[in-house]
């Protein structure tokens, strides 16, 4: 209860402020009325009690009696016994809110004890002493190529042909590939980055950045994969991890442990030659199996899935800031808040299947330079379905923008889906 309240007052004040961005001018207009007004009653409040002690209240008939009890001998234990029983009163209260404050979980404390039981086990099984210990770090986003994968480090002894074999996520059908293989990663080598990317048999390829939208969109929670490497005396190891979908902090790397192959168990991983074979990037791998897709099935699946979805409570929003930059957002008015992720989730689906979907959609040029999935469909819904609540936002020195809101997306979408699937009979 209490954490629907604090998302509630922290979406009120998120709207509260982009609404006073657009039009902070009315300020100026309504701030002194209404700083009047409230002198005006602070005042006559203040007269009409002063009046009511002047008439009602006379200060020589109770001072014999407040003298009288402030000589009594008990009123000052009688005072200190009340302030000892503030007092604790307060600690109780202040005890209770620290106890039921919620707390940050602390993924590096999990983290290390995991590290800790991989340390038992690799002495359980004699592993060498002096060896590589290839671990993730993160799963994210580099800046410098701004593509998405998987960040490495090296605590241990120098290791040689590291890489990650391809690895299936679970039942979605799509296989995360890390095609780069690192000659030799040693402790100064720091983080290290193996950019990844997702093939599908019959979908188009998709950027490693849509990881997580694949995982949402197929319920899965979690995955294996493998990070094989060998030492300078040719023995190879294996360092087990996990993939994690968490909702508050996206992708989450887990290291299990790490296992010795040996060069008898070279069989149980793809060999360095392998690799390193070269892959073609993901939109142009799947393309040449696209067309027998089933495009029409598709688009109905996408349908039915925006129909779940319906909900008048939410809304998508559409604008251009001070500077022209054009912005959208999902939001609610409180109580479809539950639905918002998955609407998105879904767009963002729909947004990748709109630019694959043979025979070619027609787009708008603004649409087709949206580089998010999700704001390329919501502009495509726009085009099509226009909006419910066109808007024009006004800024200081006649700037304006034309925008406006789609009430409940998920049902424009889905009308939106329909359109889409009568391009497929071609």
């Amino acid at each position: 209860m209490a954490d629907l309240f604090t998302d509630r007052m922290e979406r009120w004040r998120r709207r509260f402020m982009f609404d006073f961005r657009k039009s902070w001018w009315w300020v100026l207009l309504v701030g002194p009325v209404c700083g009047f007004l409230w002198l005006l009653v602070m005042d006559r409040v203040i007269s009409a009690t002063n009046r009511y002690i002047d008439q009602h209240v006379s200060l020589a008939s109770i001072r014999p009696a407040v003298l009288s009890l402030w000589g009594s001998p008990f009123i000052h234990p009688i005072m200190v016994g009340f302030a000892i029983f503030l007092a604790a009163i307060l600690s109780l209260l202040g005890h209770a809110y620290i106890e039921t404050r919620p707390k940050k979980r602390d993924h590096r404390g999990h983290e290390g004890q995991k590290q800790k039981e991989t340390r038992e086990k690799a002495v359980a099984e004699q592993l060498p002493e002096h060896r590589p210990r290839v671990i993730p770090s993160e799963y994210g986003r580099n800046p410098e190529r701004g593509s998405y994968g998987l960040y490495i480090v090296n605590p241990g002894y120098m290791a040689l042909e590291v890489h990650i074999p391809t690895v299936a996520v679970a039942s979605s059908g799509y296989m995360l590939v890390f095609p780069a293989k690192l000659t030799q990663f040693g402790e100064r080598d720091h983080k290290r980055f193996m950019e990844a990317w997702l093939e599908h048999s019959t979908l188009p390829g998709r950027d490693g950045c849509e990881l997580f939208n694949v995982m949402r969109a197929a319920d899965i929670d979690s995955f294996a994969l493998a990070i094989c490497y060998k030492d300078l005396d040719s023995v190879w190891y294996k360092s087990n991890c996990r993939i994690e979908r968490d909702v508050q902090s996206g992708l989450r790397v887990i290291f299990l442990g790490q296992e010795l192959l040996g060069p008898e168990k070279l069989h149980e991983s793809p060999s360095p030659a392998e690799s390193t074979h070269p892959i073609k990037p993901p939109e142009e791998a799947p393309q040449r199996k696209t067309r027998n897709f089933d495009w029409h099935s598709e688009w109905t699946r996408l349908e039915k899935s925006f129909r779940r979805l319906d909900n008048d409570h939410v809304y998508a929003e559409n604008g251009r800031d001070r500077l022209g930059v054009e912005f959208w957002l999902l939001g609610s008015d409180g109580t479809g808040k539950e639905t918002i992720d998955e609407c998105k989730a879904l767009c963002e689906l729909a947004g990748s299947t709109l630019i694959a979907s043979i025979p070619k959609i027609p787009l708008s040029e603004t649409t087709s330079s949206q580089s998010e999935h999700w704001i390329r469909w919501l502009s495509h819904v726009r085009d099509v379905q226009s909006y419910t609540w066109p808007t024009r936002y006004s800024y200081s020195k006649g700037i304006s923008y034309e925008g406006g809101k789609i009430d409940n997306p998920a049902r424009q979408s889905a009308l939106a889906c329909m359109k889409c699937r009568a391009t497929t009979y071609g």
